[in-house]
């Protein structure tokens, strides 16, 4: 499903060919907003999924899972906390 949600919100964005950012804040103004919409992405994703996205994605790519130390549970897609079967 949240492949066909990305591919659905991105679809507007296929068609531009160039994009002209004027920005009163500076040329960094932009690189901080798309990163910080993707951080909110993640967050949106996980709440409404239950799964912690960044965690996922850190394994997906072979980095190893590190702990958040927020108080919060994370169970990993796998079914396990801490390497044990829920």
């Amino acid at each position: 499903m949240l492949p066909e949600v990305v591919a659905a919100a991105a679809a507007p964005l296929s068609s531009v060919d160039k994009m002209t950012v004027i920005s009163a804040d500076g040329p960094g103004s932009l690189s901080r907003s798309v990163a910080s919409n993707v951080a909110q992405g993640l967050q949106l994703s996980g709440d409404l999924t239950g799964i912690d996205m960044a965690s996922l994605l850190k394994r997906l790519s072979g980095a190893a899972a590190e702990s958040v130390g927020d108080g919060v549970t994370r169970v990993p897609v796998d079914g396990s906390v801490d390497g044990h079967p829920v």
